[in-house]
């Protein structure tokens, strides 16, 4: 095998790892979220790197649900969720 094909074959391995390492971390933390607006509830589950993102993702997709128009999703976004239970 020549110098080529070694030092090629390194520098994938070591950029496999990198990006491996970097994504093994991406969602560690997992939470169910209830958000309740204009009188309906809906929960939904959300995930990211720690508890506070994952409750934020949750909250955007129950908001997404029940908020139509981005005044009313950012009011939603905005309301203390019912409930939330994290893993």
């Amino acid at each position: 095998m020549s110098k080529t094909a070694i030092v090629s074959l390194l520098f994938t391995v070591a950029v496999a790892v990198l990006m491996w390492s970097a994504l093994r971390g991406v969602n560690t933390a997992t939470c169910e979220v209830c958000v309740t607006y204009n009188g309906q509830t809906v929960c939904r589950t959300g995930q990211g790197r720690d508890r506070e993102a994952a409750i934020r993702k949750a909250q955007e997709a129950a908001c997404a649900v029940l908020a139509t128009g981005r005044d009313q999703n950012i009011q939603c976004t905005s309301v203390e969720p019912t409930s939330v239970a994290c893993e």
